[in-house]
C-alpha cells in the first residue's frame, strides 16, 4: 500500500512539474484575462467617447471600442483585448464637446487600479482639438474644438493593463494542482482497454526508429507551409475545418505508416561528410563567396542612407513587414520554444513529435493575426524572415526599411553557405562562379536584392532546385525541387508554375508504382498550401489579375516597348551575352551529352514560358510590358545552360581555366550596365529614379535638404516644429520612410503646394521629380507618348516642374534661409526656413 501511494505521489509530482512548466511557460507568454476601462463622468456633451488600443499596428479602427454616452452621470465601460497593449488614447466624438472626468479605472476579475480626478490630471496629456483641460469642481473638465480630439497616458502606460488582467503567480500553482490532477487520471484512463490501439500504434511508431517516410514528411511539409502561408491571411476565419482535418491526417500517417526512408540525423551526417571530403579550400570558398556578393554589398552601402523610394510597391512592404514583426513579438516565447524544439528533435531523430507540437502551436499564433484585404495580395511565408532586423531599425536605424533590404541581400549569402551545402551538399567553389555572376552581376537584380520586394527569398529557391534538377538528378532530387518550389510559391506566386513542369523532369511514372504513388503525394504537398492560400484570397475578394487578351502580345507596339526595356535593363554588351546564353540552350538540346537530361531543359523552357504568358496575356499587363520585375523566376531558369556549362567540364584538366573565361565573359556582358549603375550612388539620389519602372522609384531630396539646413544652423528640433512638404507624388507618404527625421520634425504632407515661407508655415520644403532613367525621354518634347507611361503621375509631376522656377524663386524672396539641392546642374528642390 505504501509503495503503491508513493508510486502515485511521484507520478503527481512529475505531472505537477510538467504541468507548473507549461502554466510558466504560458504565464511568460503573457496570457490575459479579459478586463476593461471603466470612466466614471458626471458631465458630457458628446454622444460617444471611443478607446484606441495600440497593439503593435498602431491607431486603426480595428483595434478600439467605444460606447454610446446618455449626457447624465453615468459609468462607462470600455472591453480590451486579450493581447499585450502598447499604448492607450481617449478618443472624444470630433467637434464642440465638454466631459467632465471623475474617476478612471483599470479593472478585471483580479484587480483593479484606479484613480481620482486629480491623479488623472497629472498622468494624462490632452493633444490635438483639446481646447480646455483642467480640474473643477466635479472632476476634469475636458473641453473639445477639433476633426480628431483625444487626450492619452503620460510616461508608460504599457503595464496598467498587464497589471490588472496578468494572473498572478500564486493563481499559477493553484492550476498547476489542478491541471496534475485532471493529467494523472487522463493517465489512469490510457489503462482502459479501449486504449490499447493507441498504444500500439505508439508502439509500432517507436520500434520504426520515429523515421519518417517522404510521403510523411511531403505531408508535414505542407502542413506547416498552410499554416505559416495562411496565418498572414486570417484563414482561422473559416473555421477549423481548415485545420482540424490536416492535423489529424499528419498524426494518423506519422504514427501508424512511420517508414525508414528519411532520417533527419543520418541526413545531416551524410552532409557533413560529403562536405568534408570535397576538395574545396577554405579560401576558394571565401574568395568565391566575396566575389559574387562585391556589387550587392557596395549597392546596399552605398545607397544605405538614401531618401525614400516612392511609388512602386516600397511602401507597402515596409508596413507589412512591420506588421509581421509585431506579431512575432506577441508570440516571441512560443516561436523561440518551437526553433529550440526543432534542434533538439533533429538531434535525436524523433522530428515528428516536433512537427506535431508545431503544427499546433502555429494553428494558436494564427488564430490570433487580423489583417486587413489588401494585405491579401501576397501570401505570407516571406513576411517574418526580416522581424529580427526590423526589431533593430526599429531603434537607432535611420530607416526602416533598410532590415527588409539587409534581410534580402543576406539570401544570396545564406545561398552560398547555408542552402547549398544543406541541400545541394557543395560549398561554393569556381564551378559556381560563372551562374552566380549572371544572377548578382546583372543591375536589376542587385537593386532587387537590395530592396523590400518579396522577389529574393523566392528567387534564390529556385536557383536551389535548378541544380538539384540539372546537377545532383538523384532519384528524388526532382520531388525535393518541388517542395522547394512549393516553398518559394508561399513566398512570390510565380514559382507555383513551375512545380508541374518540375514534377514532370523527373519521370514520375518510370521509376516504379510505390515511387509513383510518393511522386504524387508529394506533388499534391508542393502546391496544396498555394492553392489553399489563393482560395481565401478569393473569398476575400482580393484578385490581382483581370482577364485574358492576346490584342496586344507581339503587336508592333510590343515590340517596340519590349526592345526598349530589354535594351535599357541589359545593354547592348548584356543583349550579345543573352544571345550566347539562347544559343548554349540550342547547343545541349541538340547535341546529346552525358548526364544532361533534354527533358529536364525542355521543362525548364515550359516554365519559364508559362510565367512569360501568365504576365503578358493578363488584359492589364501591357502596361508592365519589358518589367523586369516579373521576369525574375524566368530569367533565373533562362541561364541554366550557364550552369550545366560549368558542371559538365568539371572532370577536365582544363575546367578551372575554361569557367574561368566563361565568368569573364559574363562580367564583360553585364559589366558595362552594372558599372554604370552602381556608378548612379556617388550622385543624388534622384540619379537612380526610373530604374524600375516608369513610376518608380523616385526619390525626392527630403533629407538631403533638412541636413543642409540643420548644418548651416538654420533648423534645429525644437526651434521648427513643423516642415511642410510639398506632396509632388501623388502616391504614398513620404514621411513614413523618415524615421529619423519623424523624432526631431513634425512631417506635414500638403496637398496645396506651398512655393513661399509665412507665419503659419515657417519652413517650406518643395521638392520636384527628376526625369532620368526609364522617364529620360520625357525631356524630348517631340518623343512619343507610349502605352506604359503613368499618364495620372505624368500629369501632376509636369505640373509641378511647370512652376519650378518660380517656386524656387518665391522661397528666396519670402524665406531668411534658403537652400537648394541640385542633379547634374538641375534643381530637383529647396528648402525656406524663417526665423
Amino acid at each position: 500500500m505504501n509503495l503503491r501511494l508513493k508510486s502515485v505521489f511521484l507520478r503527481l509530482m512529475v505531472l505537477g512539474g510538467l504541468s507548473i512548466g507549461m502554466l510558466a511557460f504560458l504565464y511568460a507568454q503573457q496570457i490575459r484575462l479579459p478586463a476593461n476601462i471603466s470612466i466614471v463622468l458626471t458631465e458630457s456633451t458628446t454622444d460617444s467617447i471611443k478607446i484606441y488600443y495600440n497593439i503593435g499596428r498602431g491607431w486603426n479602427e480595428e483595434d478600439s471600442t467605444s460606447t454610446k454616452l446618455s449626457g447624465q452621470k453615468e459609468v462607462v465601460k470600455l472591453g480590451l483585448p486579450l493581447k499585450q497593449i502598447d499604448h492607450y488614447r481617449i478618443d472624444t466624438a470630433a467637434g464642440d464637446a465638454r466631459i467632465v472626468m471623475n474617476q478612471l479605472c483599470f479593472e478585471s476579475m483580479l484587480r483593479s487600479i484606479c484613480w481620482n480626478a486629480r491623479e488623472l490630471a497629472d498622468k494624462m496629456v490632452p493633444f490635438n482639438g483639446v481646447v480646455s483641460y483642467g480640474l473643477v469642481e466635479n472632476g476634469l473638465e475636458i473641453v473639445t474644438l477639433g476633426n480628431d480630439p483625444y487626450f492619452a497616458f503620460e510616461g508608460n502606460d504599457t503595464l496598467y493593463h498587464s497589471q490588472v488582467a496578468k494572473p498572478g503567480r500564486l493563481a499559477l500553482v493553484v492550476w498547476s494542482i489542478i491541471l496534475a490532477g485532471l493529467l494523472y487520471i487522463s493517465w489512469l484512463l490510457c489503462q482502459w482497454r479501449g486504449f490499447s490501439i493507441i498504444k500500439s500504434a505508439y508502439r509500432t511508431a517507436r520500434e520504426r526508429g520515429f523515421a519518417m517516410g517522404i510521403g510523411q514528411a511531403s505531408m508535414v511539409f505542407s502542413l506547416l507551409c498552410i499554416v505559416i502561408a495562411l496565418s498572414w491571411v486570417g484563414v482561422y476565419e473559416l473555421g477549423p475545418w481548415v485545420y482540424l482535418p490536416l492535423i489529424v491526417l499528419v498524426t494518423i500517417i506519422v504514427l501508424v505508416g512511420a517508414g525508414s526512408e528519411f532520417s533527419p540525423m543520418g541526413y545531416l551526417k551524410s552532409i557533413l561528410a560529403q562536405l568534408g571530403s570535397q576538395n574545396v579550400s577554405r579560401y576558394e570558398v571565401l574568395l568565391v563567396s566575396l566575389l559574387i556578393i562585391l556589387p550587392s554589398v557596395f549597392f546596399l552601402l552605398m545607397t544605405w542612407n538614401q531618401e525614400f523610394p516612392n511609388i512602386g510597391d516600397h511602401e507597402y512592404h515596409r508596413g507589412a513587414n512591420k506588421r509581421a514583426y509585431y506579431e512575432l513579438r506577441h508570440h516571441y516565447m512560443l516561436l523561440s520554444f518551437l526553433v529550440i524544439g526543432l534542434v533538439i528533435s533533429v538531434m535525436v531523430g524523433k522530428i515528428w513529435l516536433y512537427c506535431i507540437l508545431a503544427i499546433a502551436s502555429l494553428v494558436w499564433v494564427g488564430s490570433s493575426i487580423e489583417l486587413h484585404s489588401i494585405l491579401y495580395r501576397y501570401p505570407g511565408g516571406g513576411r517574418f524572415i526580416s522581424a529580427p532586423l526590423i526589431r533593430l531599425a526599429l531603434g537607432e536605424w535611420l530607416s526602416i526599411f533598410n532590415a527588409s533590404r539587409l534581410t534580402n541581400f543576406a539570401s544570396i549569402v545564406m545561398w552560398l553557405l547555408v542552402l547549398r551545402p544543406l541541400l545541394i551538399g557543395k560549398w561554393p567553389s569556381i564551378s559556381i562562379l560563372p551562374f552566380a555572376l549572371m544572377l548578382f552581376y546583372q543591375a536589376e537584380m542587385v537593386y532587387f536584392f537590395t530592396s523590400v520586394y518579396l522577389e529574393p527569398w523566392a528567387l534564390i529557391l529556385i536557383a536551389l532546385t535548378l541544380e538539384l534538377l540539372l546537377v545532383n538528378p538523384g532519384k528524388n532530387a526532382y520531388l525535393k525541387a518541388c517542395l522547394l518550389l512549393g516553398m518559394a510559391a508561399i513566398i512570390k506566386e510565380p514559382a507555383i508554375f513551375f512545380v508541374p513542369w518540375f514534377w514532370l523532369a523527373g519521370r514520375p511514372w518510370a521509376k516504379g508504382l510505390t515511387h509513383f504513388k510518393n511522386a504524387v503525394l508529394v506533388g499534391i504537398a508542393s502546391i496544396l498550401p498555394f492553392i489553399i492560400y489563393y482560395l481565401v484570397r478569393q473569398e476575400h475578394g482580393v484578385s490581382r489579375y483581370k482577364s485574358i487578351g492576346f490584342e496586344y502580345l507581339f503587336s508592333e507596339s510590343w515590340w517596340t516597348e519590349m526592345g526598349y526595356r530589354m535594351s535599357f535593363h541589359l545593354g547592348t554588351s548584356g543583349l550579345i551575352l543573352m544571345l550566347g546564353v539562347a544559343l548554349l540552350w540550342l547547343y545541349f538540346l541538340v547535341k546529346k551529352r552525358h548526364g544532361i537530361d533534354r527533358l529536364s531543359l525542355v521543362c525548364i523552357i515550359g516554365a519559364s514560358m508559362t510565367v512569360f504568358f501568365m504576365f503578358n496575356l493578363d488584359f492589364s499587363g501591357h502596361t508592365y510590358t519589358g518589367y523586369f520585375r516579373f521576369y525574375l523566376p524566368m530569367y533565373v531558369l533562362m541561364i541554366a545552360p550557364v550552369l550545366l556549362l560549368s558542371f559538365s567540364t568539371k572532370r577536365r584538366k582544363s575546367s578551372n581555366s575554361f569557367v574561368g573565361l566563361v565568368s569573364l565573359c559574363v562580367v564583360i556582358g553585364h559589366g558595362p550596365k552594372l558599372f554604370d549603375y552602381l556608378s548612379l550612388t556617388f550622385s543624388h539620389d534622384a540619379a537612380r529614379n526610373f530604374t524600375e519602372h516608369y513610376d518608380s522609384p523616385v526619390f525626392l531630396p527630403i533629407r538631403a535638404l533638412v541636413d543642409k539646413a540643420e548644418k548651416a544652423g538654420a533648423l534645429k528640433p525644437g526651434v521648427a516644429e513643423f516642415i511642410h512638404v510639398n506632396h509632388v507624388t501623388g502616391w504614398n507618404q513620404p514621411e513614413s520612410g523618415y524615421k529619423d527625421l519623424d523624432r526631431r520634425y513634425d512631417l506635414r504632407m500638403e496637398g496645396q503646394y506651398l512655393c513661399e515661407c509665412s507665419d503659419e508655415n515657417a519652413v517650406v520644403l518643395a521638392p520636384f521629380v527628376y526625369y532620368t532613367g526609364l522617364n529620360k525621354r520625357l525631356l524630348d518634347p517631340e518623343a512619343e507618348t507610349v502605352d506604359q507611361l503613368p499618364r495620372e503621375f505624368i500629369k501632376r509631376w509636369d505640373q509641378m516642374r511647370s512652376i519650378r522656377s518660380q517656386c524656387l524663386a518665391s522661397l528666396k524672396k519670402t524665406c531668411d534661409f534658403y537652400a537648394q539641392e541640385d542633379v547634374k546642374g538641375e534643381a530637383v528642390g529647396g528648402i525656406g526656413i524663417r526665423y
